[in-house]
């Protein structure tokens, strides 16, 4: 029996992911889901603040067990590559990537 999260995990992917490609460093390409994301981020700088968007992008622990940083991601014809530390969710179910394109 699937515990709840992961099924509702399981879900989420099948309604809002895209088709991707996850290609490590060292290895060959591991065909996935990726639900992108724009975020809006706020830094501030002295006494003003500056707004822009990131790129972020969430797969499936079980589908891609351990992301690093330099390893890309393909959807459609856009690369990224990963820059920031994976992280994982509370439940430990889906990885949360910072991208740059490549």
């Amino acid at each position: 029996m699937i515990p709840a999260f992961e099924r509702a995990a399981l879900k989420l992917f099948e309604k809002l992911a895209v088709d991707a490609t996850y290609q490590p460093a060292v290895g060959d390409p591991i065909p996935c889901k990726a639900v992108l994301k724009i975020p809006d981020q706020i830094y501030d700088f002295r006494e003003t603040q500056i707004h822009t968007a990131s790129q972020m992008a969430e797969l499936l622990v079980s589908v891609v067990p351990n992301p690093q940083v330099g390893d890309g991601l393909t959807v459609g014809s856009v690369s990224y590559s990963i820059q920031g530390e994976p992280q994982k969710d509370q439940h430990g179910l889906i990885w949360k990537l910072d991208l740059v394109k490549a």
